[in-house]
């Protein structure tokens, strides 16, 4: 196909464009850029006719990185990789007559290709602004040409209004990017927010004190949408979480250390500076409805009336009962006790063995510590829920003795090295469960009102990806309302679909996972008439790396569990050679529980 030429007159709006797609483009890739982005090509020369086309340039630490990495936030804001294969003519894509991307035939030598991205068409236009088609380029030595959303995209209009149940991260997330949009939005919460002292002891939330590990997702939700948090959660005190650094090149940003409290306090102060929203505490009796629809919501018996509902309430709201099915799942059968600590003034980290901390697996139970803002970090005391012979971790001095027996967590919490700064906070009860938009007949379970985050999928919180899948929840669906508008049956229904074929993996994951885990726990060896489970494939790497390759991705969720049944079998040879995983040093199940009674009867006497 021969791409149509148009030579337009100087268009004194192009360098302003220019700036407007760099300041997006900064907050899709972050870090990841190495300068700042440069407006190239003949539309940044004043006063020359030119092809209406805006080139932004920038370097980037590592250009293929940068895709793979950054692929759910590019993906949430509408660009999206054109790999190289699926264009003949690998330098241009000419969608509908008019170029959609465009890459260069030539490039620095040694250079790769990452592919380029793209946003597709709606309706067989593209994004014009004034006629000219706009995009922009990533480079170091290669180059990544890019398609932006639409600009300014107001959903249904701008006298749509929204109620949002629940001002937690998928709630105040969606409520700020709706309002970014053009919507009025009303996010409710029975919660009233921080003490003027900065203290939070946020109602309704077991996990809110718990320990937190961010993902990489949440980072890549927040640069893409709301770039601002991120920086302000860096003032904060969190700190991004990172790989090592590799020979020419450093680590790159893998997730957040931060305190959910802080990341919670931080959102919300956005929320409440975002034009159109408004915050309002109370509590959610009821959705309103008319003609089979709703139409706003029931709080603390008076109306808020809303076009669009969207409840990101949690896991345990009535809402959830009422208008849909019986949820999937249920209790993980695991048990957790955690305490907060900060380091003392000097002292530097404790032992790590992961971005976010240290894991360390026994036979029977897992202790875990998770690296937070200012200097803060948790550890945990992770069992199976029937072990009740542990239960008595959750009083202080057991949970003491125990934490000094524990190599990884005594090294932490050395009187040397940080003091406690919470109580023993014993976990509730912690549950695997999947519930989606439709009710027992399988349809949409109301007209205008989108169930999101926890009430649709709530997971284990051991490895942390509750608020990653709320948040991807929370990007797709604002995406999807910007292309259904008010066609909320048809938006419910394919946002059905995608947290089926996105989030229910890893529900699935974890309840399978999850059962394997207790079954070992329980005294059992690894059972090879089933399934290898992902936490023994993940620990198979340590015989074969080259196994990394598959499940590196899954294990920063960039590849779906599915994806490990490709080293599955390489896994089952190695359990079936008769190797397991290493036993670290520390108290083994019985070891622990010997100690745990000694000082529950020391207590007692």
């Amino acid at each position: 196909m021969v791409e149509p030429v148009a030579i337009v007159a100087p268009d004194a709006g192009w360098p302003r464009r220019a700036r407007e797609l760099a300041a997006e483009v900064r907050g899709l890739l972050g870090g990841w850029l190495t300068n700042e982005m440069v407006h190239i090509g003949s539309t940044a020369i004043s006063g020359l006719p030119a092809k209406p086309i805006v080139d932004l340039m920038a370097a980037t630490k590592d250009p293929a990185a940068t895709v793979v990495i950054t692929q759910h936030s590019l993906a949430s804001a509408l660009w999206f990789l054109v790999p190289p294969e699926l264009d003949r003519r690998p330098w241009r894509q000419v969608l509908g007559g008019v170029r959609a991307a465009y890459q260069p035939p030539t490039c620095q030598k040694g250079a790769r290709r990452a592919g380029r991205l793209r946003r597709p068409p709606r309706s067989g236009l593209l994004r014009r602004l004034g006629g000219a088609l706009h995009r922009s380029a990533v480079r170091r030595s290669g180059r990544v040409d890019l398609h932006p959303r639409t600009d300014g995209a107001v959903i249904g209009g701008a006298d749509m209004h929204t109620a949002v149940v629940g001002a937690g991260p998928t709630g105040l997330y969606t409520a700020i990017a709706l309002a970014r949009r053009g919507h009025q939005v009303t996010a409710i919460d029975r919660d009233p927010g921080p003490d003027g002292d900065g203290l939070w002891n946020r109602r309704g939330v077991m996990q809110f004190h718990h320990p937190h590990g961010f993902r990489q997702q949440v980072v890549d939700a927040l640069l893409a949408e709301m770039p601002k948090v991120w920086d302000d959660l860096i003032a904060a005190g969190a700190q991004p979480a990172t790989l090592p650094d590799q020979p020419g090149q450093p680590g790159r940003v893998v997730g957040l250390r931060c305190r959910r409290l802080v990341f919670e306090r931080v959102l919300r102060s956005a929320a409440e500076a975002q034009p159109g929203v408004t915050l309002r505490t109370g509590h959610v009796d009821d959705i309103c409805r008319e003609r089979g629809r709703a139409v706003g919501v029931r709080m603390d018996g008076h109306q808020v009336d809303a076009d669009l509902v969207v409840d990101a309430s949690g896991r345990a709201d009535q809402l959830n009962r009422t208008f849909r099915g019986p949820a999937e799942g249920g209790d993980c059968g695991i048990a957790y006790v955690s305490r907060q600590y900060q380091l003392l003034p000097g002292a530097p980290n404790g032992p790590m063995n992961a971005p976010f901390g240290m894991v360390t697996t026994y036979p029977g139970y897992h202790a875990i510590v998770f690296i937070h803002d200012n200097r803060n970090f948790a550890t945990l005391i992770a069992r199976a829920g029937t072990d009740r012979r542990l239960a008595a971790l959750r009083f202080q001095e057991v949970f003491e003795a125990a934490s000094r027996a524990i190599p990884s967590l005594a090294a932490w919490t050395a009187p040397d090295r940080s003091r406690p700064i919470t109580a023993v906070l014993p976990g509730g009860r912690l549950n695997n469960t999947y519930r989606g938009q439709l009710n027992d007949a399988g349809q949409v379970a109301l007209n205008g009102l989108i169930f999101a985050g926890d009430a649709v999928c709530t997971t284990n919180p051991s490895v942390g990806r509750g608020v990653a899948t709320s948040l991807m929840q929370a990007q797709q669906l604002v995406h999807l309302l910007d292309e259904h508008r008010r066609d909320f049956i048809s938006c419910s229904l394919e946002f059905d679909r995608w947290c089926a074929e996105n989030i229910k993996p890893w529900f699935s994951d974890h309840v399978y996972g999850d059962a394997e885990l207790i079954r070992r726990w329980s005294g059992h060896d690894v059972d090879l008439t089933r399934p290898v489970p992902a936490d023994l494939i993940m620990a198979a790497t340590e015989v074969d790396p080259a196994m990394l390759k598959v499940v590196g991705p899954y294990m920063a969720m960039l590849a779906l569990p599915a994806s490990l049944a490709a080293v599955e079998p390489r896994a089952r040879e190695i359990y079936a050679s008769g190797w397991r995983p290493p036993v670290p040093d520390g108290p083994t199940r019985d070891e622990l529980v010997e100690l745990v009674t000694a000082v529950v009867r020391s207590r007692s006497a």
